[in-house]
């Protein structure tokens, strides 16, 4: 017969089967394997399957064999290009070499090249002549048959171009507020595949830069006035070793409302002019569209409002307004104001208090204490003067010098305890204040004295003290901690005559209002025997199969012992934990044989000697009786001669123990009948035996045992026993006709 399957499928059970006494064994013999069994079964069918096979059935007397064809069908695992060029390049009208595609199918696949445009041509040659610009693109061959089908690798078709600018745009808008994102699209043909630049006009500023791209973004997140100019984007690329540009141009406009300039320092609110001197105010602006800019002035002698001169300078968002003052007299002392505004939000207004010089006063704060915990922030302390013309500060400590008004320290340290001095100059003079800063602190670490973590010895020893110490401010307080938690106020640790119940890790403890430390530990032990201080199985002692068992061992003793688990009957090391004075030894899913006795062992060596300790404890799983199947299985029929001896010996698994009976239907009468038998019980392990000696037609029949205790269905199993005799052939068959033809 013929047979056939897909690549990768399952084919069979087919079932081998033929009439044999005393009982046939089986095999299929393939061109490159042999099979012991009736089923050919091939779960995963592979091109090597492919072929004929032959079933062979085969007892004491004798051998017969049948012969089947296997057809493995598959489609294409990768389809070949020859040559195997996946990009070229030449320039418009040229020819390129023709290019083949094939594929390894059973049966053979169909094979068609699809064009860039999804056209498809049914050959496995693809011929490329005088390529035009409208014909570059990807290229692909498919291979298919009706088990599949697999697509080859691109074929890219590319003519040299120089770059043309396609598109260029701002996605959302070209006039946006602030804050608002801008999205610039730029598009780019040309080959090779373009460089795509992004340049601010107005200043020739690159921005960005993609390469070997055909399509680029370039994104402001958060607009602001200063983003408003004119932008590029520039595709280039290299044809004949010259490099080739294209640009085109776009306008940005981000509405702003008036503010002053922050990248120009700002004119302090108090100015100071000597009489018969000159005022100059510039004042640095941004805004779009441009704002309306004016000046007035309320005078300090007459308390009126008055005009000013002014002279403004606009261009585009970036601007300035001047108000210049020469010969300076009482008269132009006070309040100068400027306001500017356009359609966008609220105006912008500043004033400028312009006064006589004076000599800096009324410095504060002087002769203070202040103070901060290491680590916190410390201030901002402003240091304040009246001043005219305005003054400058700065901070002067042990190691530092802070040019500001401000004495701001983030991260408080040590090294930043101590005085600090302000000083207010200006072109009159100068004025000083001091103050004192402490710097508070915990400790960052805790010194033992010798510096021990482990100690051993016997019990009655005497250790060296150990004393503890740390830098705080202000000064720790020490304090030793036991083993049982008591805390003694004291730096040394007195370790005399020590004592079993005086083991354990001591740790010193240093602490103050800012914060407290722990020392390591200082470990005591003293040199003992193991001792199992408890056994036990977590869940239960008696369990149903298929169900986790977890042993529990904890040991006591020094050194610290290895912890090791044993099964008692076999003295089978199951497992060995090493240094350890807690133990699990877990059995995921428990079966019959489990069941016994397990042996905790805990040892320690001490001067020399090995020294063990153990307890023991039983498991009992529960399960119904079935076959032992670590022995061979006794075969269904058994042919024996007549005057020959009948022997079935059967090993069963149990517990609790079974009860175990034999029957006999007789073939002669049809009668069942009691048969002698022999159990032999043994925890989990039992076996039952038939033996009859000098077999006569009177014994020929069905031997049935039964096993059964109360777990589950009873173990129920029959032995045809008949003469010996001839082979009688039977054709294959199969339990499915799926695989058939």
């Amino acid at each position: 017969m013929i047979f056939s399957v897909n690549e990768g499928n399952k084919f069979g059970p087919l079932i081998c089967n033929a009439s044999c006494g005393p009982p046939c064994t089986f095999r299929w013999v393939g061109l490159v394997s042999v099979i012991n069994s009736s089923q050919l079964l091939i779960n995963n069918a592979a091109r090597t399957d492919n072929g004929p096979y032959q079933c062979e059935a085969r007892n004491t007397i004798g051998t017969i064999t049948a012969n089947i064809d296997l057809l493995v069908y598959y489609g294409p695992d990768k389809v070949i290009l020859s040559p195997n060029e996946t990009s070229l390049v030449a320039n418009e009208g040229s020819d390129f070499p023709s290019i083949k595609c094939k594929a390894d199918c059973h049966p053979g696949c169909t094979l068609t090249w699809i064009k860039p445009n999804g056209i498809e041509v049914s050959t496995n040659v693809l011929i490329l002549k005088n390529i035009k610009m409208n014909q570059t693109g990807t290229y692909t061959c498919n291979a298919s048959n009706f088990v599949g089908n697999m697509v080859s690798a691109g074929v890219t078709i590319n003519l040299i171009d120089s770059p043309t600018i396609l598109k260029l745009e701002i996605l959302n808008s070209n006039t946006v507020d602030e804050q608002h994102s801008v999205n610039f699209l730029c598009e780019v043909n040309g080959y090779p595949v373009p460089d795509i630049s992004w340049i601010l006009s107005s200043t020739n500023t690159l921005l960005k830069k993609d390469e070997h791209t055909f399509k680029s973004n370039y994104v402001i997140p958060k607009a602001n006035c200063l983003h408003t100019g004119t932008y590029r984007c520039q595709g280039s690329n290299v044809i004949e070793g010259e490099l080739v540009n294209a640009f085109r141009e776009i306008n940005l406009f981000v509405l702003c409302r008036a503010r002053i300039d922050q990248r120009y320092p700002e004119v302090a609110d108090d100015i100071a002019v000597i009489e018969n001197g000159d005022l100059n105010i510039k004042v640095f602006l941004l805004a779009y569209p441009e704002p309306m800019i004016i000046w007035t002035m309320r005078s300090s002698a007459t308390g009126q409002d008055y005009t000013v001169n002014y002279i403004n300078s606009f261009n585009s968002v970036e601007h300035m307004s001047i108000v210049n003052i020469t010969d300076f007299s009482t008269k132009h002392y006070g309040v100068y104001k400027i306001i500017a505004y356009n359609n966008i939000g609220p105006p912008y207004v500043k004033s400028f208090t312009v006064k006589p010089q004076a000599i800096p006063s009324n410095i504060c704060p002087n002769k203070m204490i202040f103070s901060v915990n290491e680590g916190n922030k410390f201030g901002p302390l402003i240091c304040n003067a009246s001043c005219g013309p305005p003054c400058t500060f700065r901070w002067v400590g042990l190691v530092s010098v802070i040019n500001s008004s401000q004495l701001l320290i983030n991260n408080a340290a040590r090294t930043d305890n101590g005085p600090y001095q302000c000083e207010a100059r200006n072109t009159i003079g100068t004025i000083t204040a001091n103050i004192d800063l402490l710097v508070y602190y915990g400790p960052d670490k805790v010194i033992l004295s010798p510096n021990e973590t482990s100690l051993v010895a016997n019990e009655g020893s005497d250790f060296p003290s150990i004393k503890c110490k740390a830098d705080c401010h202000p000064g720790c307080t020490l304090t030793w901690i036991k083993p049982n938690g008591i805390e003694v106020s004291t730096n040394v640790l007195i370790l005399k005559n020590i004592k079993m119940n005086q083991t354990g890790t001591y740790t010193c403890n240093a602490s103050n209002f800012v914060g407290n430390m722990v020392s390591a530990g200082v470990t005591i032990n003293l040199i003992d025997s193991p001792t199992i201080l408890k056994l036990e199985i977590l869940n239960s002692n008696t369990v149903d199969e298929q169900h986790s068992v977890n042993f529990l061992c904890e040991v006591n003793g020094y050194p610290v012992p290895d912890i090791s688990w044993i099964l008692s009957s076999t003295n089978t090391l199951l497992k060995k934990d090493e240094h350890t004075f807690k133990s699990n030894y877990v059995i995921p899913k428990a079966n019959c044989l489990h069941t016994g006795t397990y042996r905790c062992q805990g040892s320690n060596v001490i001067e020399g000697e090995l020294v063990n300790a153990f307890r023991e404890i039983n498991l009992f799983v529960l399960c119904r009786a079935r076959i032992d199947q670590r022995y061979p299985e006794v075969a269904d029929d058994i042919a024996v001669i007549e005057n020959g001896d009948l022997n079935i010996k059967v090993f069963l698994l149990a517990y609790p123990e079974p009860m175990i009976i034999w029957t006999m239907r007789s073939s002669a009468t049809g009668q069942d009948y009691t048969v002698n038998y022999i159990n032999s019980f043994n925890s989990v392990e039992h076996m039952s035996i038939v033996n009859i000696t000098d077999f006569s037609t009177k014994h020929y029949g069905v031997y049935k045992i039964i096993a059964y205790n109360n777990i589950g269905p009873p173990y129920v199993k029959s032995f045809t026993v008949k003469p010996q005799g001839g082979i009688t052939q039977h054709s294959s068959s199969t339990e499915s006709s799926q695989y058939g033809r």
